[in-house]
């Protein structure tokens, strides 16, 4: 029990560290890129867009915490102390998935309740689109299409608040509340309606294979957690996006990542 709390709080250390220092590049970046527009819109916009992009990451963190998590026991000798008293990597690891399950929780949290009240006064598309044609929010001009062809334009027709709310929504499905993104019919928004539950999958998956040992040196262990975890979400992303696309279908695209990692474990069932 000491044991496993013990490697669960070194973890969770490791795990803040590679957020904080993720959260850090991302939000630099962004305020680089928006620093034309003021100092005040460039800290704004990248702290609306550090939270979403850490939350994509986050199983790659969950990984390379758990991986800097064994380099350090390694560096002191202390995993050589649990082979000799018979303490395997699968019995040892109850505590870093455990922080994996926590981190991917609340990562389920912060998307469904955290990043809408960072995004609810973002920026409104230039077209809303109605049951009656594209409607431009600038100037309300509503274009009306029958046949494949512009039959009539009109102007100044009014915008509900609750379409221009389902509009912003539907551009940046990332981070609409979970109770939106479960009642609509959007494919982007069923993705990533269920790319959110996932994610607290891959957070455990990630921080267990992290745990296996790949070799003696640190960094071939965190190399490896970063190849693993890069490949992993660089698929996700790949699969979603092909899912939004409707070329997978929605079980595929999301649970391929998983499927992935299941291949791999099963292939390094020798080091567990």
């Amino acid at each position: 029990m000491k044991l496993n709390l013990r490697l669960a709080l070194s973890m969770a250390g490791w795990t803040c560290l590679v957020l904080l220092i993720i959260l850090g590049l991302v939000g630099l970046t962004t305020g680089v890129e928006h620093a034309g527009e003021g100092a005040v819109e460039a800290v704004m916009v990248a702290i609306r867009q550090a939270p979403g992009m850490a939350i994509e990451l986050l199983p790659l963190c969950c990984g390379l915490g758990s991986a800097l998590t064994l380099a350090r026991c390694q560096a002191h000798g202390e995993d050589v102390g649990l082979a000799a008293g018979g303490v395997r990597p699968l019995q040892s690891a109850v505590g870093v998935m455990g922080v994996g399950l926590l981190a991917g929780v609340c990562s389920l949290y912060v998307s469904d309740n955290v990043l809408p009240m960072l995004y609810s006064e973002g920026q409104v598309p230039a077209w809303v689109w109605t049951e009656d044609g594209p409607v431009r929010t600038e100037d309300g001009r509503r274009v009306v299409i029958a046949s494949g062809q512009i039959t009539e334009v009109e102007v100044g027709v009014p915008i509900s608040e609750r379409t221009l709310e389902m509009a912003r929504w539907r551009a940046h499905p990332e981070a609409a509340p979970a109770d939106v993104l479960a009642r609509s019919n959007v494919r982007s928004m069923r993705v990533s309606y269920g790319a959110r539950r996932v994610r607290v999958l891959l957070c455990v998956c990630l921080a267990w294979l992290g745990w296996l040992p790949m070799g003696r040196r640190a960094s071939v262990q965190v190399a490896w957690a970063l190849g693993i975890g890069v490949a992993s979400t660089g698929l996700d992303l790949f699969l979603r996006q092909l899912c939004v696309q409707e070329r997978l279908p929605l079980p595929v695209g999301l649970a391929g990542a998983l499927a992935f990692l299941f291949m791999v474990s099963v292939l390094l069932r020798g080091r567990s």
